[in-house]
């Protein structure tokens, strides 16, 4: 029985849909992981509205460098992630994504609120946005996108009218 087991794991490891596909919730192996409720409010606020319907359930600061933002989303299924047809956000044209792959775009929009927010801080070396699933095996999975200073800063197409210009 024990070998079964094993054998189970490593099928399961193996048959993973998605390189991102972990064996544990994302609160439970990143540290420091803060419920968004704790967050300043007018924080939030601008973020959850720039991330429309996926809610942001958790973040990070790691000292003054560097951020996380924890988002869920309902449509990142094992089904979608293996066929590699998920994408977080609407879709987008080639001038909003400006070299982004384009299921990064939305983050990117987010990343920079939280930038614009905080004033800019030039301390600020880079913007983690981190998207998992909500049910089922999905839970377990996430995809980790990274912003740095110069993907938050400056004149964008894919910031919207009613942003602040930068």
């Amino acid at each position: 029985m024990h070998c079964r087991m094993r054998i189970t794991c490593l099928v399961v490891a193996l048959g993973s849909p998605a390189t991102h596909a972990q064996a544990q919730s994302y609160s439970s192996w990143w540290p420091g992981d803060q419920p968004a409720a704790s967050m300043a409010l007018m924080l939030r606020r601008g973020i959850q509205t720039t991330a429309d319907h996926y809610p942001l359930v958790g973040y990070t600061f790691f000292g003054s460098d560097s951020a996380t933002l924890v988002f869920e989303d309902s449509s990142m299924t094992t089904a979608a992630l293996s066929a590699r047809t998920w994408m977080f956000g609407p879709s987008v044209t080639k001038a909003e994504a400006d070299g982004c792959p384009p299921e990064k775009v939305l983050g990117r929009k987010i990343a920079r609120v939280l930038f614009r927010e905080l004033g800019r801080p030039t301390s600020l070396k880079q913007v983690s946005v981190v998207v998992r699933g909500a049910v089922g095996l999905a839970r377990w999975s996430y995809e980790h996108m990274y912003y740095y200073p110069d993907q938050l800063s400056g004149r964008w197409a894919g910031d919207s009218i009613l942003c602040r210009s930068d």
